[in-house]
């Protein structure tokens, strides 16, 4: 169960940084923030010793820990509470920060959703993952690459945060797709290979069905979470695209 402390540490840091902001914190935001921390830390605690042991429970613990909590602490909007919660010296240091070169391009959408796709595609390739699954080191740090490259990508695609311009819609689409590419590539490879692919799960008795299964779970799981939250984000980007033409009208109007 210890593996679930950063999900502990997480949830206390944006818990001390609502009540720091010195302000009414909307309590959905709040809410989005504290079921992130309790995904990661039912991927991290109870779901992690069956992980050693089937493939198949593995892949769904990344696709907690690397699509679904990534995705509610983004829609907490994490950047932003950082913002109102520091004092007006800091706030000013982290704001130009945001907008020097090195994270000025890591929170543009095509930088972030790239970083994000082939951490997820490396860290699956089955050498890797046994690798991973031999040492409890590499281990975290797998979690923490997946994690925290799909938190990225979600705050750049979501747009909640003050941070460079989320895309429009067209780009959304884009995004998904290039998101969803690597998981459909991945599922692909362990549903249908014909032998075991990682070792450390052959020497532990696993079967080539917990194989096929994790790969099926790796190909609908991931998609069909991404793309309802994508789904909504488009439909946002389609009415803000369209309040903006409003607003042009009515200027033209004026003119």
């Amino acid at each position: 169960m210890t593996g679930a402390i950063p999900a502990v540490v997480l949830g206390v840091a944006y818990l001390a940084g609502v009540r720091a902001a010195g302000r009414r914190w909307p309590v959905a935001r709040t809410g989005a923030a504290l079921a992130a921390v309790a995904v990661l830390a039912l991927a991290l605690g109870p779901l992690d010793a069956e992980a050693d042991d089937r493939l198949a429970a593995h892949m769904f613990q990344h696709v907690a820990v690397g699509l679904l909590a990534p995705a509610l602490l983004a829609l907490a909007a994490p950047v932003r509470l950082v913002l109102a919660a520091a004092p007006p010296p800091s706030r000013r240091r982290l704001g130009r920060l945001l907008h020097r070169p090195p994270l000025r391009v890591l929170l543009r959408p095509p930088a972030a959703v790239a970083l994000a796709a082939a951490t997820l595609a490396l860290l699956h390739l089955p050498g890797v993952m046994d690798a991973v699954e031999r040492h409890g080191a590499l281990h975290a740090l797998d979690h923490a690459a997946l994690f925290w490259t799909g938190l990225v990508a979600w705050i750049a695609l979501l747009g909640v945060d003050p941070v460079p311009g989320s895309p429009g819609p067209v780009g959304l689409l884009v995004a998904g797709a290039a998101w969803m590419a690597p998981m459909a590539l991945v599922g692909a490879l362990y549903a249908n290979a014909d032998h075991l692919l990682v070792g450390a799960y052959a020497q532990a008795g696993a079967t080539l069905g917990d194989q096929r299964d994790a790969g099926t779970l790796m190909l609908l799981l991931g998609p069909a979470l991404l793309s309802p939250i994508l789904l909504a984000a488009f439909v946002r980007a389609l009415w803000r695209e369209e309040e903006r033409q409003r607003r042009r009208e009515r200027l033209e109007e004026l003119w």
